[in-house]
């Protein structure tokens, strides 16, 4: 109320700003060189955007010296890591407790409609599965692939003609990395 007592142009321009309506869908989009209008038009724009993105490139990588370089150093590290088989120290319920409770609330849910409300609401079923699942993670060093999922989520950027890529990753996945 500062503002009202002290400049009334800028309090009357913040109430009507506030009462305006904004309509913040997208109308426009550029895809390449052309613009895209209309929402069966753009919905498809978005389809077949995500539709590459999530198709894996086939790409002949044997040529590349760097990718050949990266290939072995990463063997070397996983033959060192396999060989040298320093195990993971395995977890117990009350650590893993400790990671869901530090989850955050109030977030998206996963692909399998599962937020993090779930995990701290059902604590005492969900652990001993966990526990079970994490330690086999630390034991076999291998995250299922089932974990490794995600939902892609493009954000518009105010003023901008890209969008920022945002990925909701599996609740599961997110207490076993809290723990690490």
């Amino acid at each position: 109320m500062e503002s009202a007592d002290s400049n009334d142009k800028l309090f009357y321009t913040l109430i009507k700003k506030q009462r305006q309506n904004v309509n913040e869908n997208v109308q426009t989009l550029k895809v390449n060189v052309k613009e895209v209008n209309g929402s069966e038009k753009l919905l498809e724009a978005w389809k077949d955007h995500f539709k590459i993105l999530a198709t894996p490139e086939d790409r002949d990588f044997q040529e590349n010296d760097k990718v050949n370089l990266a290939l072995e150093q990463n063997n070397i590290i996983e033959n060192r890591i396999k060989n040298g088989r320093k195990t993971l120290e395995n977890t117990d319920n009350s650590e893993l407790q400790k990671a869901i409770e530090s989850l955050n609330i109030g977030k998206a849910v996963d692909e399998n409609g599962i937020s993090s409300e779930h995990f701290k609401y059902a604590k005492s079923e969900v652990t001993p599965i966990l526990v079970d699942t994490v330690n086999d993670i630390f034991n076999n060093l291998d995250v299922p692939n089932a974990m490794k999922c995600g939902i892609l989520n493009p954000i518009h950027k105010k003023e901008r003609t890209n969008f920022l890529q945002i990925t909701t990753e599996e609740k599961s996945y997110q207490i076993h990395l809290l723990k690490y």
